[in-house]
């Protein structure tokens, strides 16, 4: 889809595209990492935005969990 000169995609297209999950994608969505659009209940990225966020994102490692102490 198109808006403008601009493709769109849905994170599902994108992440296809990316070769992650589209969860990942949905999470950096809403945290706003990944700019996106929400039309209805549809997340929709523009192409660009999709190319800085791989530029910037893509094989970053998340922090690490935090430890949970044992119970002895």
């Amino acid at each position: 889809m198109n808006f403008g000169d601009e493709e769109m995609l849905t994170l599902q297209q994108a992440a296809e595209r990316l070769q992650i999950s589209p969860v990942t994608l949905r999470k950096q969505a809403k945290s706003g990492v990944l700019r996106c659009t929400l039309v209805g209940h549809t997340y929709l990225v523009t192409a660009s935005e999709l190319t800085r966020y791989e530029k910037e994102h893509k094989g970053r490692v998340g922090p690490k969990p935090k430890a949970v102490p044992h119970a002895e």
